[in-house]
């Protein structure tokens, strides 16, 4: 008994997962469809291609739903672009695949604050960058440094025993 219900749920488990690979493939292979129907549907000023970039989409662990995320400067157009995709996509699924049963889930909504790019944490990653680049090349400043600049350097460099027959004056101008 146990092993038929286990091999039932592994069956319908697979199924699913076919299931959304035919959506995410049929996706792929008709974007170019898709793409210029949204194109002209919201009248967007850019190609299929850079459309493309915008959009990335996965399939939702163990469910035959496929996520559509969208990402643009602007937040309202992704949420246009996403819900144009939301309608437009069942109907070219349903046209490739020929199973229907396609509905859609969510609409997408627009997001208060943006996603990308977090400015305070790339300001952050920025300083913190210049500042290890600063320290490293005073560190290796220092070390190649070969000029003799004060009695010091020589003391330093030749020991204490020598003796400084003079030294050049700094002269101001």
């Amino acid at each position: 008994m146990y092993m038929a219900i286990k091999t039932e749920a592994r069956q319908k488990k697979q199924h699913l997962q076919n299931q959304t690979s035919q959506y995410r493939r049929a996706w792929q292979k008709h974007s170019n469809t898709v793409m210029e129907k949204i194109i002209k549907r919201l009248d967007l000023d850019m190609t299929k291609n850079q459309l493309k970039e915008k959009i990335k989409t996965a399939s939702v662990q163990n469910t035959e739903i496929l996520s559509v995320e969208v990402t643009d400067k602007d937040k309202k157009r992704a949420a246009e672009i996403a819900n144009t995709i939301a309608k437009v996509l069942p109907g070219e699924i349903s046209r490739v695949v020929k199973n229907g049963g396609i509905e859609i889930v969510d609409y997408a909504e627009t997001p208060d604050e943006p996603t990308f790019p977090n400015v305070w944490m790339n300001t952050a990653a920025g300083a913190a960058a210049g500042f290890l680049m600063v320290c490293g090349f005073y560190l290796l400043k220092e070390y190649f440094r070969t000029k003799v600049r004060k009695e010091e350097d020589l003391r330093e460099y030749f020991g204490m025993d020598i003796p400084i027959l003079g030294t050049i004056p700094k002269l101001d101008k």
